[in-house]
């Protein structure tokens, strides 16, 4: 290499590492002319300088490295890092994440393209005193992305100078902060919703700091307390608009209220209390009071939030219905008083009445069944003496029984009692009023006979009557069906006739004593008090009744008793 040097005289430099000395050198060798005036090309000389360099190699090496981690920084930044011209007129670079659109270099462009249209004039003011006084751009803005949805970054750019002082380029940031604003929005919205209950929400609050001092509260603060304090007046002095009374009457300490209990941690947050405020005006405000403490993020307590609602009206009204229900309370005891007087006079009655009048068809009978011949007009009288004092006694004998009942002397007693053989009976009992009316009765016998816990005359008794009324009121030549179903350990009996049935109003009105449902005026004898005996007597088993009907298609009665396993 050297020799290269000496043919040519043509010099070389090169950087050469010397590791076993811990050395950079730059090398620079040229060739020394002789200076004698014949040419002897041996006495030519080469002369080598070494420089070292090792310093500046580290440096370089320093640079090369931090170049490459901006680099690295840049390309992986989730910030758009931009450079902008001096007058910031053309776009020169725009590197990391580009959520921004596309656009030419133009300054005109890319605002046009990349500035949300009504954040555009704020943009550009901006930039122009950042020029204009040679220091930092920095600006919260609107720009559309590349997604074409609008999105908020905050953007950065400082001025870049040469050695004349004057700006060769900007260098800036725009960090996407669209997520951030929404929270903030987020938060801004709850806030105002925040307070917009606490300044017009239906109840008096007001907040005090750790010292109890007065801090916010709201007109209907103002309105309960009967006067406005300024802010900053101590709870204590604040409360002494008024006194507070507890439901006992005692006076309440304002040093020792659900306040300053929460404020010394005493009670994590004070329940519903209710109390009642003396103001200084002399009115009382009856209010349910609730106080919860305001922490800082470690949990210290550094104020509380009182809530005072006005309960004066409802405690008014509770009065009036305490008040009310105590008479309706003693007039139910007059009405209970009077129907048990009422009760106890039809039975008695009912008693007193039957000694005459078995006396009468005793009587009658025996004129009916006598040896001396009667004539046409005296059997005719006879009869109607006998139909008029055997339908006087159901009549008593109905009445007699819901007095019993009504007055709760009425005792059933419950055993085990053959569903079979009680329908055998009632079919006997039954079959003469079928016949007379040409009604077709159908008993459907249960296959395993069902034992139900009754009273098996009173079980008869009710059957008895559903029979007679689906016999009586049932159309000509109709029929009456008796089904039976099981269900939970319940036996249902089910009387099903073809006459003319209810209509709702009709429904609503049955089991209503003495109201036979506008059927005075039918041919059939009726008390309408048979159905009200029924349900009374079923209940005092423990059992239901009720009834399904369908106008000019007929009514199905049931009623439900429990089975003996």
């Amino acid at each position: 290499m050297y020799g290269q040097v000496a043919l040519t005289g043509e010099s070389i430099r090169f950087e050469y590492e010397v590791p076993e000395l811990d050395r950079w050198f730059d090398i620079y060798a040229f060739r020394i002319e002789s200076t004698d005036t014949i040419n002897r090309p041996a006495d030519n000389k080469i002369a080598i300088l070494f420089t070292n360099i090792k310093a500046r190699k580290l440096a370089e090496k320093a640079l090369k490295n931090s170049e490459e981690r901006l680099q690295s920084f840049v390309t992986n930044s989730s910030d758009a890092i931009y450079t902008m011209s001096p007058d910031w007129q053309i776009l020169i670079e725009v590197e990391g994440r580009n959520f921004v659109k596309e656009s030419k270099k133009s300054n005109s462009a890319w605002l046009q393209d990349n500035i949300y249209a009504d954040d555009q004039l704020t943009v550009q003011e901006k930039i122009k005193e950042a020029i204009q006084t040679r220091n930092t751009f920095e600006l919260e803005h609107r720009i559309l992305r590349s997604d074409n949805t609008v999105g908020w970054v905050l953007s950065r750019a400082v001025p870049l100078f040469g050695s004349d002082g004057e700006i060769t380029e900007w260098f800036g940031t725009a960090i996407d902060i669209t997520e951030r604003k929404k929270v903030q929005e987020a938060l801004r919205q709850s806030e105002e919703r925040l307070r917009v209950l606490f300044d017009f929400g239906p109840v008096a609050m007001y907040t005090v700091d750790a010292a109890g001092t007065i801090q916010e509260f709201n007109q209907n603060a103002v309105a309960m307390w009967g006067r406005e304090p300024q802010r900053g007046d101590p709870s204590e002095s604040y409360c002494c608009a008024y006194k507070i009374y507890m439901p006992d009457g005692s006076l309440v300490p304002h040093t020792q209220s659900a306040v300053a209990e929460v404020l010394e941690g005493k009670i994590p947050a004070a329940h519903d209390v209710q109390a009642v405020l003396e103001r200084l005006d002399g009115t009382i405000v009856n209010v349910v009071a609730n106080v919860v403490p305001l922490k800082n993020a470690q949990g210290q307590i550094v104020g509380a939030m009182s809530c005072l609602m006005d309960m004066t009206y409802r405690k008014n009204v509770e009065n009036t219905l305490v008040s009310n229900n105590h008479e309706l309370q003693n007039a139910k005891l007059i009405a209970e008083k009077a129907s048990l007087a009422k009760s106890e006079f039809l039975s008695r009655m009912s008693h007193e009445l039957r000694t005459p009048l078995n006396a009468i068809l005793g009587f009658a009978q025996l004129l009916e069944s006598s040896k001396t011949p009667l004539t046409d007009l005296q059997k005719r009288n006879i009869h109607q003496i006998l139909q008029a004092g055997w339908y006087l006694l159901e009549l008593i004998n109905e009445i007699l029984d819901l007095a019993q009942i009504e007055s709760g002397q009425q005792v059933v007693l419950l055993e085990a009692v053959s569903v079979n053989e009680v329908m055998r009976e009632c079919a006997n009992l039954i079959d003469p009023l079928a016949l007379k009316q040409n009604i077709s009765v159908n008993f459907n016998a249960l296959a395993d006979d069902a034992i139900v816990h009754a009273d098996k005359t009173r079980l008869k008794q009710i059957l008895i009557n559903l029979l007679s009324n689906a016999i009586k009121y049932n159309k000509v030549d109709g029929t009456v069906t008796v089904n039976y179903t099981l269900s939970q350990n319940v036996l249902r009996i089910c009387i099903i006739d073809t006459g003319e049935g209810l209509n709702s109003e009709q429904l609503n009105q049955l089991f209503q004593p003495f109201n036979r449902l506008g059927r005075q005026a039918n041919l059939e004898e009726g008390t309408g008090i048979g159905l009200i005996v029924c349900k009374r007597l079923i209940e005092l088993m423990h059992g239901k009744i009720g009834v399904k009907s369908e106008v000019d298609i007929g009514s199905e009665f049931w009623i439900e008793l429990d089975l003996i396993a």
